[in-house]
């Protein structure tokens, strides 16, 4: 994911702090979505599924805000987690 994308949605400058903190940021969500979901299925097919990208920017964006996550996940990143729990990531659905 591009961290310009993630700085434009937090209304941030594209500065180089900025950026090494929105990267650090989107590295951390995709992997905390990525094992939460299935950490067998490869970085590299998650990263077309526009569910996926939202998690990683919401996630992201709670991140930003409030780093400790006392309250755990927000109620949308779960959703989300639970959507992409359902994908085959082989290119077939699991129903």
């Amino acid at each position: 994911m591009d961290t310009d994308i993630l700085l434009s949605e937090l209304n941030l400058d594209i500065t180089d702090e900025n950026q090494a903190i929105a990267k650090s940021l989107i590295n951390e969500s995709e992997d905390i979505i990525i094992n939460s979901v299935d950490s067998k299925v490869p970085k590299n097919l998650f990263e077309n599924n526009s569910i996926f990208n939202r998690a990683v920017k919401t996630l992201a964006t709670d991140l930003y805000y409030n780093r400790t996550l006392p309250n755990g996940l927000s109620l949308g990143t779960q959703m989300m987690i639970n959507n992409l729990k359902g994908v085959d990531f082989s290119g077939t659905s699991t129903e």
